[in-house]
């Protein structure tokens, strides 16, 4: 007899005894009947005011700690047609991001959306001659609205790229007007901007429900779908059963007015949340009072995944239409510095994606090639030095391992020998890269460098299981939560923005740090030798952590 499966973490928050079964096949026959594809990166950023009170500027600038902008998104409208509204919102939304999924990638230079009476029935709403005007406005709004931004974003090849362009979206034609090819149109048209359509063709794409997205009652609401879909599958792909939003984030990727007092916030988001819940898309909400970055007062809004949200994400992982490819769960695109944005760019390039945080070292060495260089000459020398490296069967696993293919490259291009010492020879007068091989030294340096790492992070395990093994046997369950009751205290107080999640993390490394502290510990240097004899297990394991198992372990155990 065949042995059963055992349900999946994520399975278990659908119903699953035989009297709720039916309910819960209802629930996955009915949720999902058709599927939308949308770009996951300007998705995430506001491009309407869906206030009723008076449009709300759209302009969101979060700076790095040197001053310099790491994220910029500006919405400017026309002066004639004004900011785009709750009617460019649902047309955007339900029309064009429809066609353009179902155009595919790369992106047509032309999209029909079809005629304003179809356009209409679309949107369901009855055709009028006063409706017409309605969504011809919307139109010119979103095509006349002109966006600044400077952001980073993640490839659909896993490359890290940055955006820094003033553009509009698209250009609108309307029925009689004359069409690029001199034809007249028989339609409303769309001709998609050339940054636009450039970003479009080589961004992610994420699903969602179309059939729910239309049948959300209210635009705001919708809003929130398109929003806390991507916390929501995070959570769900994590095996959590619940997820947070914080207030703040919501009304800047939304465009809606944010309060700060607590009764008009949650009178806001109860006509959000209603549709929602009576949906089971989520099964409750709980408000948890925090300041922002700003020290103005906000909410972390925490939401209990329902069955529909479950039953969506496990449809979406069954079609398969397109691999699911979420860069990253947070509400608004990603910053970072250059310097780790250009060590990433370089694990992208030689593992195809980040599989460790960038090391002190690695982040020295971009920093300084961006002091140089500048950020995007920085990346094109990490691609050459790469590209040179696999020439000569040298594979680094760190981009300082690069620093003397970087130092010969920019020999060339600046027409000087390279440095003396290099361990390279090169023919004098030859500007193409390449025609040398890789010295000896560089080779053991690789090896004893990775050997290093592995021992470190072996000896931080072990630091980690002995200081808890102490710990638990030294002190009673009460002292240890009594103590770090203390510390959440501390950091609440001194951090109030801190998260609580995170706030628990702190509090708990703190208790553990701070008792342990009398633990008897060997130091590093006594760990590396007491295992020397084990440096292949621990080689190991540490490359099988990074997928690099077949990364050849020989010569790296005999560098330890």
């Amino acid at each position: 007899m065949k042995k059963p499966q055992a349900p999946s973490h994520q399975m278990s928050l659908l119903p699953t005894d035989d009297r709720s079964e039916p309910t819960a096949r209802a629930i996955l026959a009915q949720t999902v009947r058709e599927i939308i594809r949308v770009e996951s990166v300007l998705s995430k950023l506001p491009m309407h005011c869906l206030s009723k009170q008076g449009a709300e500027p759209i302009h969101i600038q979060r700076n790095l700690p040197s001053g310099k902008v790491d994220l910029l998104w500006d919405v400017s409208p026309t002066l004639k047609y004004g900011m785009p509204g709750i009617m460019a919102y649902q047309i955007d939304t339900l029309i064009i991001n429809k066609r353009m999924d179902e155009a595919g990638r790369p992106m047509p230079m032309i999209l029909r959306l079809g005629t304003m009476r179809s356009i209409c029935q679309e949107l369901g709403l009855r055709p009028s001659g006063t409706l017409n005007e309605q969504i011809r406005k919307a139109l010119y709004q979103c095509a006349g609205a002109m966006i600044t931004a400077k952001l980073t974003y993640t490839t659909n090849k896993g490359q890290t790229k940055r955006l820094e362009a003033g553009f509009r979206r698209y250009d609108v034609i309307f029925t009689g007007e004359q069409l690029p090819d001199g034809q007249e149109a028989d339609a409303v048209y769309i001709i998609p901007g050339q940054v636009y359509a450039g970003l479009l063709n080589e961004v992610p794409v994420r699903p969602l429900d179309f059939s729910y997205l239309k049948a959300i009652p209210s635009p705001s609401a919708q809003r929130w779908y398109e929003v806390a879909s991507f916390k929501v599958y995070a959570a769900l792909r994590n095996g959590q059963e619940s997820c947070w939003l914080d207030y703040s984030e919501y009304c800047l990727a939304s465009g809606q007015k944010r309060y700060e007092n607590a009764v008009p916030m949650q009178k806001q988001m109860y006509k959000i949340h209603r549709a929602h819940l009576q949906s089971s898309y989520i099964l409750k909400v709980r408000y948890e009072s925090l300041m922002d970055r700003d020290d103005i007062r906000d909410w972390r809004i925490w939401y209990t995944i329902g069955p529909r949200a479950v039953a969506e994400y496990q449809e979406f992982n069954r079609v398969r239409r397109e691999p699911e490819s979420l860069p990253d769960s947070k509400t608004l695109p990603s910053g970072a510095g250059e310097a780790e944005l250009l060590v990433k760019h370089f694990l992208h390039l030689r593992f195809g994606s980040v599989r460790r945080d960038p090391s002190r070292k690695e982040i020295s060495m971009a920093e300084n090639l961006i002091l140089d260089l500048g950020y995007e000459t920085a990346q094109e020398l990490i691609a050459a030095a790469l590209t040179q490296a696999a020439q000569d069967n040298f594979s680094p696993l760190w981009m300082n391992g690069l620093e003397r293919h970087c130092e010969d490259i920019l020999s060339v291009r600046q027409n000087r020998t390279p440095m003396a010492g290099g361990g390279k020879e090169r023919k004098q007068g030859n500007s193409r890269v390449g025609e040398y091989r890789v010295a000896p030294q560089d080779l053991e340096r690789e090896g004893k460098e990775f050997a290093l790492h592995a021992f470190e992070h072996a000896y931080d395990h072990y630091l980690k299981t002995e200081t808890e093994a102490y710990v638990r046997t030294t002190y009673t369950a009460a002292q240890i939560e009594e103590m770090q009751l203390e510390k959440k205290k501390y950091w609440r107080k001194r951090y109030a923005a801190m998260d609580e999640a995170e706030i628990e993390r702190a509090a708990y490394r703190s208790v553990f740090k701070e008792f342990g502290a009398q633990a008897a510990l060997m130091t590093f240097e006594e760990f590396q030798e007491k295992n020397a004899p084990h440096a292949d297990e621990i080689i190991a394991a540490y490359s099988k952590q990074l997928g690099l198992e077949d990364h050849p372990r020989e010569q790296l155990s005999q560098s330890v």
